[in-house]
């Protein structure tokens, strides 16, 4: 949980773990805050859960794994496979069981003779397979839900969901109300945190994290 309202100025915006229920008619929890381990007695009106956001996908990734993408460089006379497929046949027989068995969430699909949907290069019949009319969406910022935007690459889209990530960029940016902390530091240690996560599930795509703060009314 994350201490939300209250009078002592030191305490908003740290979080902790609840561990006892000390009173269900009155609401009142006994916390013990992360930050040096020592037990506070708190109303439920004074904390909030750290998933208390709620994860609201902005785009559609634009993959060959995507249904209507597929059927267009089908259509086209493209074939779109697996990273773990096309890894498996270059390296040969003699490797593929273990190419295979290698296959992880980070291994996207991808277009055979494209390396990736950014190569211009090459010959005119793996160009006319590449999509060249972007997706546009348009969205109303609402201020008072609306808190940050997640830009971010394949490497993390691959291996997190929406809501995983969310929740990992506010455990850092709820402590904005602690003023001993920067916003620059508090953005940048949530972006790497997402990296790390990535990282550590497995993703083999390029990493990139980008975190607009939206609002700071929360």
């Amino acid at each position: 949980v994350e201490i939300y309202e209250t009078a002592n100025e030191d305490l908003r915006g740290q979080r902790g773990v609840v561990v006892e229920v000390r009173s269900i008619a009155h609401r009142l929890y006994i916390v013990r805050l992360l930050r040096d381990g020592s037990l506070r007695p708190l109303k439920q009106s004074a904390m909030r859960l750290l998933s208390l956001l709620q994860a609201v996908r902005l785009t559609e990734d634009h993959k060959p794994s995507l249904e209507r993408e597929r059927q267009r460089i089908e259509a086209l006379g493209g074939v779109v496979e697996s990273n773990a497929a096309a890894t498996a046949a270059a390296a040969g027989e003699e490797e593929r069981q273990r190419s295979i068995s290698k296959n992880s969430p980070g291994r996207a699909a991808r277009v055979a003779g494209v390396a990736t949907s950014r190569s211009f290069g090459g010959s005119p019949a793996a160009r006319r397979l590449l999509g060249t009319i972007p997706d546009i969406y348009h969205y109303t910022l609402d201020p008072s839900s609306d808190v940050f935007m997640v830009m971010a690459s394949d490497g993390v889209w691959d291996v997190l969901d929406d809501q995983a990530v969310v929740d990992l960029v506010w455990e850092q940016v709820s402590s904005f109300h602690d003023h001993r902390l920067p916003v620059e530091y508090l953005l940048k240690t949530a972006a790497d945190s997402v990296l790390e996560a990535a990282l550590e599930k497995g993703s083999l795509d390029n990493l990139t994290c980008l975190i607009v703060l939206l609002s700071s009314r929360f």
